[in-house]
């Protein structure tokens, strides 16, 4: 846990929030929730997953139970931390194809 990053129910509820936002999305058609389904142990149940654009990635979306627990993330542990993982997606172009500048100017013109 990052110490600068502390456990909350409110941080889960936001979690769980941006995990089903479409908006992270560059055309606004896919959450992470797509590729990444709980009836499917957080996969899609697919060889390989398909971005926004339609175009296969090279990889499966892998399972994301118990990530928690994780030092090293991706099928080749290049990523370190949740928080740095939870933008890869975002951004690449292969999967949510979305600028994260414009993500945030999204969201925070999102009203509730």
């Amino acid at each position: 846990m990052p110490p600068d990053n502390a456990l909350t129910e409110e941080g889960v509820e936001l979690g769980r929030h941006l995990f089903y936002e479409k908006k992270l999305s560059g055309n606004n058609t896919m959450s992470c929730g797509n590729c990444h389904q709980q009836t499917k142990a957080f996969t899609d149940g697919k060889a390989l997953a398909v971005g926004i654009d339609g175009i296969a990635h090279r990889r499966g979306a892998m399972s994301l139970a118990n990530m928690l627990w994780f030092n090293q993330f991706n099928w080749d542990g290049g990523t370190f931390s949740l928080e740095e993982q939870a933008r890869g997606p975002i951004e690449n172009h292969d999967e949510l194809h979305q600028d994260i500048a414009e993500a945030v100017h999204e969201l925070q013109a999102t009203t509730l």
